[in-house]
Order: structure tokens, then C-alpha cells, then sequence
């Protein structure tokens, strides 16, 4: 972390108001005022005598540090005495600085992850010791305390005491705040999962329909009236079956030549008229044969007749049944997608399918609800900062917790 100016207002044994400039690497100040190295660890690590040893009296004490980040952008922390502590960003388009935060949780995590600030106690002993703890000066302590006895054990203990006192409290405040602070994070870090889980249980429930607007249309057309259609069907079906029924009644089958006695008749008695005239010598008689020749002549024409209806009949059968495989054929083509589409959605009928087509416009508002929901969680700044963060502090956490563990009593 690199701090690039001081400012500070108001402060003890300081000017009224100023600010100095911090090169990078080592900087030396010299100064007789006790109040410079608080001033300088005030706005980053908080002290609870931090009002004590800056405040002067004469009005509100304010102090502050720039800093730079590890993306090398300007910032500046203020704080006032008494108050809370703002982060602020150097902004270039407008030259100025502008707020950022006063969340004092974001502003520690800001100064861990941003800008890599050590612990605070390595933190502050960075700095120089204060003017009454320079060597050229110990002496002198020395000899004052000479002059008057004071109980020098009791009053290190005390110290002691007290310094433990306050390094509790500040590990009792620093517990709190890393707890609350981790709680959120937690927190918003569950919300995301939830949004991202509702989100992809609701894409699973869209993709048993995976259907464009126009086939939908198509599907629930025919959905809607497929019992129209099945009763076409059944309807064309049976009106086949009437007229193979009422074709096989109306035409009875062709009587066989070889069964006609009116074939074997009449053609004995033209062949006995005809032998007649051959034994009689008298050929005009032959003649009178014919008559008895065209009974098997209309025999034979008859069943000519019955065999060219027959065959007609056959035709117009298996024309019949050709218009009957079409009508099923048609039918289930017909019906093939509605069918494909059931199955695709997991469902048993075409009414459970138009069910499912309404719903469907439900399910993508709350499609589009979740996700405008998770688009909306991952604009919090928090987000990119969870992975990194909250191990952080689940281990800082567990340290805070050893040592408040360690003291062996609680505020």
C-alpha cells in the first residue's frame, strides 16, 4: 500500500489546516508534534484514543490519507473525529474526488484486497517513533523520574492492563464488524446462487417445449381439435365399410357353365336333332338344331356378364380398401407431430399438452423475471469482490476468534 499525502484540519499541536505530500519509499518528517504519526494511522486503522491525541478543541478534527491502489487509481480516506470515514476516488474526467463509500466494512475490505494493507500493528510500525522516545530524550524522562518515587511496577501494570483492555476491545470491535461484514457477503452470495438456480430451473421447465411461436400455433391447432379429426376419420372409415358390405350384397356371384343344366340341355338336344338329320338324310332338319344351341350360347353369355361383374366388383374393392389405408395413412401423419410433440413434453393427452402451451407463457415471464432478478445481483460491486473476500475474512474471522478465546473474558 502507498499513502501519497496527509491532510489534516484542526488537529493538536499541528497547523490549523494543511497537507503533505508523501514521495514514494522513505520519507522523513520532522516535527516536535506528538500528534503527526496519529494522524497519519488514524483514517487507516481507527484508535478509540484517536480523539484524545488530535482533537485540539477548537473545532471538529479531521484527517486523511491518499492512497494509491494496486490498478494505480487515486484515492483519498477522510475522517472526522467523532464521525465516520469516507473513501473517495479521484475522478479524471472532472479533476475532483468523488465518494465512494462510507460503508466502514467496505472501506477495510477495500484497504485488504485493494491496496494490500498489512495488519494494523505493522501497519503503524512503519512510522517513526514519537519525539518523547528518542534516545537524546530518555535520559532526561529518567532524571524527572528521580526526582519523585512512583511505583513504577504498579504503574507498568496498569499500563499493561489497559493496553489489554483496549487491544480487547478493539479485537471485540474488529470481530464484530468482520462478522456482520462476512454475514452480508454470505448473504448476497446465497442470493446468487438462489437467483442462478431458479433461473436454471426455469430454463429446464422451457426445454420440454422447444418450439418456435409458429409451430405452438400449429400444435395447438391441432391439439384443439383432434377429436374432430379422429371423428372424420371413424366417420370416412365406416362409409368405406358400408359400401364393401352393400357391394358384396348386391352382387351374387356368377353361376358356374359347367353346373347349368340349361348348358348340357340344350346342347345334347341340338347334337341329337343334328344326329337325327344325319340317320333321316334330311338336312333342312339340321337346321332346327340351332334353336336348341343357344340355350348354353346364353349360358356361356350370362356368365361372361357375371365374370366382368365380378371383376368390376373386385376393382372397385380393392379401390376401397387403397382409400382406406389412405385415410389412416393421412390420419397418422397428420397425427404424427401432435405425437412427437407429447412425447417431447413428457405429457399423456392434447388436452395436458394446451395445458402445458399455457403455462408456457407463464413460465417465460418468470424466465424473464429471473433473470432480470440475476442481472441485477451481479451489478453489486460486492459480487467480483466474494471469491477473494470472504476467505479472507472466514480466516481473519477464525483469528479474531482465537484471540478473544485467548484473553479469557468477554466485554
Amino acid at each position: 500500500m502507498q499513502l501519497t499525502e496527509l491532510l489534516f484540519q484542526k488537529v493538536k499541536d499541528l497547523p490549523g489546516e494543511g497537507q503533505l505530500s508523501l514521495k514514494s519509499g522513505y520519507v522523513a518528517v520532522v516535527s516536535k508534534a506528538s500528534s503527526l504519526r496519529v494522524a497519519l494511522t488514524a483514517p487507516v486503522c481507527p484508535a478509540p484514543d484517536d480523539p484524545k491525541r488530535l482533537a485540539d478543541g477548537a473545532g471538529p478534527t479531521r484527517v486523511g490519507v491518499g492512497l494509491v491502489s494496486g490498478e494505480g487509481k487515486s484515492y483519498r480516506l477522510l475522517r472526522e473525529l467523532g464521525g465516520s470515514r469516507q473513501l473517495l476516488r479521484f475522478d479524471a474526467a472532472t479533476k475532483k474526488f468523488a465518494e465512494v463509500t462510507e460503508d466502514q466494512l467496505e472501506i477495510d475490505s477495500f484497504l485488504r484486497v485493494e491496496c494490500g494493507m498489512p495488519p494494523g500493528d505493522a501497519y503503524t510500525g512503519f512510522f517513526v517513533l514519537e519525539i518523547n522516545e528518542l534516545p537524546s530524550l530518555r535520559g532526561k524522562a529518567a532524571a524527572a523520574a528521580s526526582e519523585a518515587y512512583v511505583d513504577q511496577p504498579r504503574v507498568r501494570a496498569l499500563k499493561e492492563e489497559l493496553e489489554m483492555t483496549k487491544k480487547f476491545e478493539a479485537t471485540q470491535d474488529r470481530l464484530f464488524k468482520v462478522a456482520q461484514r462476512l454475514h452480508d457477503l454470505k448473504v448476497l452470495a446465497q442470493n446468487l446462487q438462489d437467483a442462478e438456480t431458479d433461473l436454471a430451473a426455469v430454463q429446464d421447465e422451457l426445454k420440454r417445449s422447444p418450439w418456435s411461436p409458429e409451430e405452438i400455433k400449429d400444435l395447438t391447432a391441432k391439439a384443439s381439435r383432434v377429436k374432430e379429426d379422429l371423428k372424420r376419420r371413424d366417420d370416412a372409415l365406416a362409409d368405406i365399410s358400408k359400401k364393401r358390405q352393400k357391394a358384396a350384397q348386391t352382387l351374387p356371384p356368377p353361376e358356374s357353365v359347367w353346373t347349368s343344366g340349361w348348358f348340357y340341355g340344350g346342347l345334347l338336344l341340338g347334337i341329337g336333332i343334328d344326329a337325327l338329320a344325319f340317320v333321316l338324310r334330311r338336312p333342312p332338319m339340321a337346321g332346327f338344331a340351332l334353336v336348341p344351341f343357344l340355350a348354353p350360347l346364353i349360358v356361356i353369355l350370362r356368365w361372361i356378364e357375371g365374370d366382368e361383374a365380378d371383376k368390376q366388383a373386385a376393382t372397385y374393392a380393392q379401390e376401397l380398401k387403397e382409400r382406406e389405408l389412405k385415410i389412416k395413412k393421412d390420419y397418422e401423419a397428420e397425427q404424427a407431430q401432435l405425437k412427437s410433440a407429447m412425447r417431447t413434453a413428457k405429457v399423456d393427452s392434447p388436452v395436458d399438452l394446451l395445458a402445458m402451451f399455457k403455462d408456457r407463457e407463464l413460465v417465460v415471464k418468470r424466465r424473464e423475471v429471473a433473470l432480470a432478478k440475476l442481472q441485477k445481483l451481479k451489478l453489486e460491486p460486492e459480487v467480483s469482490r466474494l471469491a477473494v473476500e470472504i476467505p479472507l475474512l472466514e480466516t481473519e474471522k477464525a483469528k479474531l476468534e482465537d484471540q478473544v478465546h485467548q484473553t479469557g473474558f468477554s466485554r
